[in-house]
């Protein structure tokens, strides 16, 4: 899904593919990432109540 929302992104505004997935790419996994360190503190702070 990544890959193709990259390449059309890419084509509509003139830039390398390449760079515009990993942009895209790095994105997604810093949300990943502070997603689940929320839901993790989420977890504890339900667990002192």
């Amino acid at each position: 899904m990544i890959a193709i929302i990259a390449q059309k992104y890419a084509e509509l505004c003139h830039k390398d593919y390449q760079e515009v997935y990993t942009d895209l790419l790095n994105a997604c996994h810093t949300y990943v990432h502070k997603r689940a360190r929320s839901v993790a503190l989420k977890k504890k702070i339900k667990g002192l109540f």
